[in-house]
Order: structure tokens, then sequence, then C-alpha cells
């Protein structure tokens, strides 16, 4: 249950469960602002026009509700978002608006790869491609440097991935940043780097990229984005003269991707201090030409020039990448949504508890009901205790007891079986009724449950509402078993550490000066003994 990574921020440290990883992450961290504000939070379902359900949410204060589609708010009209979705009309009302963007041009399925082709050797290479209407960086090939990529990406894209309506631009020079704009002002930026790996010297690209995806699970806009090997992957590494098995030096950046989108294992770096007012204003008048309110949008941008061209604006962008950075300071932007929403309560005393995401994602897709009203935030002092509970604690009943006195005494938290037997129990709530619980734990407890021993500490990080019980019944006989064999383990563990001393030893004496100096007396010994035998 608890987790400790550099990728938090502080109110978000423990307050984030998995069920609000990559996709839910907008949704879950703006909800849970205005929850812990005081607001009303309400989740419900819809169907879309395709027949599919999809899970929206509102947070209200007083009697003003405001409706959200992930970080997209109802104070965007829709013509706004029409134009957003469309990455030809986001072109064109960002040339008339003289906001930077790259030379290029839309073709529908009608138009023939060749009509394509003499276009784009008209304005030139390197160009990019992609779908008009595509999204998370499907079907989107870039730094095409001549006409045979460009048609082996226009054949991959448009049948391959049917993807017939397509964009072809110049591709622009840059670093790619994906930035969050609320009205006039920049809330944060990062930088998007293409998915790479950086040598250690001992583990080869293969190696590298498993461990890449190992920090990558801990973040949680890129749990669910590892990096992936394709044949995009094998082709950039050829290119560079190197195979899965190649070795990096130290400190050497690999690249394997050159399209930084994060689906694609790209990594984000914040960025946002490094904005000049020149680039903020450019990203500033992006949003205002495309009548967005707020918006996160992509820019290639020009350090030595000092410019930028707007590749797209999202009217529901992610911004967990501007939020978990692998490198860089976190920006609050569900706290700057939720300010812009409802400016009365900037200044609102927060609650530091959390609720249950997965409760609410099986109501609703299970369509047991179509819509959760979350109960309000506790927002009264309080203290939170942990306790591990040692002795015959498991599979008696002893969680459930917890349980029953927690709801008993308005309390939030969990018990927990853990494997060596003992159980772990979190505790929140007011001081008066967390005191009751621990005279009650260290006193009393179930029938069958053998307490020998509890440790208190206390718990300074975020608790979910409600109370779980949690973790499988280990049986007596798997925990001596499992203590036998850890004896086992130690005991060859030791035999094996004497075994090599020994052999050592030997290896030593065999080498030495006395070992050889004493060789005819030891053949002399062995003569003798021979000789004695026979008599």
């Amino acid at each position: 249950m608890e987790r400790n990574n550099k990728y938090w921020l502080p109110h978000l440290e423990n307050a984030l469960p998995t069920e609000a990883f990559s996709d839910n992450l907008s949704m879950y961290t703006i909800a849970l602002e205005g929850w812990r504000r005081g607001l009303t939070l309400k989740f419900f379902t819809i169907n879309t026009v395709k027949g599919e359900l999809k899970v929206r949410y509102s947070l209200t204060y007083q009697d003003r509700e405001h409706k959200f589609s992930l970080s997209k708010g109802d104070k965007i009209t829709s013509e706004a978002i029409t134009t957003c979705k469309s990455k030809e009309l986001t072109k064109q009302v960002l040339i008339k608006a003289n906001v930077p963007t790259p030379i290029g041009d839309s073709f529908s399925s009608e138009t023939s790869d060749e009509e394509i082709v003499m276009y784009a050797n008209s304005i030139g290479y390197p160009l990019v491609v992609k779908p008009t209407d595509g999204s998370l960086g499907r079907g989107v090939m870039v730094n095409l440097q001549d006409e045979a990529k460009l048609r082996q990406a226009l054949t991959y894209v448009r049948k391959e991935l049917n993807y017939t309506d397509v964009i072809v631009e110049q591709f622009v020079e840059g670093e790619e940043c994906r930035i969050y704009v609320i009205e006039d002002k920049v809330i944060g930026a990062a930088n998007r780097i293409p998915a790479n790996v950086i040598g250690d010297g001992t583990n080869n690209i293969e190696t590298l990229i498993a461990l890449k995806n190992k920090e990558r699970k801990k973040n949680p806009t890129l749990s669910k984005r590892p990096l992936k090997v394709d044949n995009e992957v094998f082709e950039l590494l050829a290119s560079s003269g190197y195979t899965l098995q190649s070795v990096p030096k130290k400190g050497e950046q690999v690249f394997l991707r050159q399209k930084s989108n994060l689906s694609a294992g790209g990594d984000p770096v914040d960025y946002t201090d490094q904005l000049t007012p020149e680039i903020k204003d450019i990203a500033v008048r992006a949003v205002k030409a495309t009548g967005m309110l707020h918006c996160g949008l992509d820019m290639m941008i020009n350090k030595e020039k000092n410019t930028g061209s707007i590749i797209e604006v999202n009217s529901r962008a992610h911004f967990g990448s501007i939020m978990f950075p692998m490198e860089g300071v976190a920006r609050d932007v569900p706290k700057a949504i939720v300010d812009y929403y409802f400016p009365e309560t900037v200044d609102a005393e927060k609650s530091s508890y959390y609720f249950n995401m997965k409760q609410v994602m099986d109501i609703l897709k299970n369509k047991l009901a179509d819509e959760v009203i979350i109960p309000p935030a506790p927002q009264e002092e309080h203290v939170a205790r942990k306790y591990t509970v040692s002795g015959d604690v498991q599979g008696v009943g002893y969680r459930r007891w917890v349980q029953k006195q927690a709801r008993f005494l308005k309390l939030y938290g969990f018990a927990e079986n853990l494997k060596n037997g003992k159980v772990i129990v979190l505790i929140s709530g007011q001081k008066e009724s967390v005191e009751q619980f621990d005279q009650r734990i260290h006193n009393e407890g179930p029938e069958k449950a053998i307490v020998k021993k509890v440790m208190k500490s206390e718990w300074t990080k975020p608790v979910k509402v409600g109370f779980e019980v949690l973790g499988q019944n280990i049986s007596k006989y798997t925990i001596r078993l499992e203590a036998k064999l850890k004896d086992e383990k130690e005991l060859t563990k030791t035999v094996t550490s004497e075994k090599e001393a020994m052999e050592k030893k030997y290896e030593k004496l065999i080498n030495s000066r006395t070992w050889r100096y004493t060789s005819s007396i030891r053949k002399l010994a062995s003569f003798r003994r021979r000789l004695f035998q026979k008599g």
C-alpha cells in the first residue's frame, strides 16, 4: 500500500491509486483536487454516438456545477473543440492568426499517393506524415528525408494502419514540448525526449531497455507505456551501427525512436523554467486562436532562434508529463484548473484523504449505476497510526475484527496480511476515536487470535476513505515451511562460503614456497607408505 517515489507532488504521495495511472490520471487528479477542497464530486456515464460507455465527472460549489471530460471543462465551446479535433482546421486558424506552424497540407482518402508525393517534393524535405484524426502519436512518421522514405510512410499509415486522410508538413527541427496553458498563463511545460537508453558500460541495449521499463512502471503517466522493441527500433539501431546486444559506453545516450510521444517510449523532462517570454507568447496566442480557454499544446522549440512552431493543440490533453517528469520539478496542473473554474476555493482548507477510484469505475463500467456521488471529504483534524501485529493473527478473523472496530469508531484505513504471518493495520480519524482503537488493538481481539506483540508508529501520508481488508490468509504451516526454507538457504550459503574459503586457502598453500620446498619430503613419505603396504 505504501509508495515512495520521486515523481510525486507531496500532496499526491501515496494518494494516487494505480487505477488512476496513465489515461485516467488527468481525470482523477482534477477530481481529487476539487473533492479535497470540499466540492461535491460526481462521476457519471454517457453513451457516445458509437455506442461506447464513457465516464465523465463534475464538481459543484454551492449551486454552480462544472462538468469535465478528462482535463477538458465545460467552459470550452463546442466550436473550439471541433477546431482542435481537426488538425486541418487547427492549422488554418493558426496560420490566420500568424501563429508559427509547419508548412503543410491535408489530403483526403481520394487523393492518391502520387499526388501527395508531388506536393511533398514542392515544399521540400525532411517531412512529417500524420493522420488527420490520429491520437497518441499513432501513425506519426517524422523526419522523412527523401521520396523513398515518404512513400514507405504513406504505405504504412494509409494502408497498414488504415488512416487514409493524412497531413504532410515540413519537419521542424528543435525540442518538442507539451505546454499547458490556461487563458494567458503558461502553467507548465515538459520536453519530450524520444525513446532512449543511457549506457552503463556493462549491460547491453536489450537489458537497458528492460531496466528502463522498470523505472517507467513507477511513473504514474508512463506505467502503461513501456518502451517496446519493433522494426523502427531495429532500423534506428542499425543506422547507428548497433544491435540489441551492443553494450553502449557509460553515459552514452542511444536513441531508439525519432518521435518523442510518451506512448512510443518518450521521456518527459520538466521544461517550464526554460520557456522564454517569446515562446510563452506563441503558446498563449495559439490557445486564443483556436478558441480554447485552457488546453495542452505541442510545440517544437528552436532555442537558438528563440522561436517555436505549433505542432498540435489538444482539447483534452494529458498533462501527466508535466505533473510527473522523469527529471525536474513537478507542476500542479490540476490545482490551476480547479482554481480557474472555482476561484473562490483557492484558499480553501484541503483534506489529505483520497477516495476509492477502483470502486467508482467498477460500479459505472459494470452498469450498476449511472452516477456515483463521492461522500464529502473529511475536513476535520485527524491523526493516523500504523500498527504491526505479530502472533497467531492470520486465518483467525483478525482483519475482520479490526474492520468492525474501525467502522464502529468511524475510522479509515486497512488491515493487510503479510507473508511473514504479521498483520499491518493503518488507522486514521479523529484523535479520540484513534485513541479508543489503540486501547482495543492492544487489549482485545477475536477469540482465536493470539497477539504476541503490537508495534505502533505515526503515519503522515494520505489515507483512503473507507476501510479495506487486504492480503491473503497464510497458514501456520506455510509460515513455518518458509522459515525452514530460509534457514536452509542461509545454511547452504554459509557452507558454500566456507568451502570457497577453504579452496582459496588450499590454492594459496600449493602455490607457496613452503609447498614447493617440501615436495621431495612428500614424495619420500609417499614412497615409504607404498613400500610398507607391499611388505
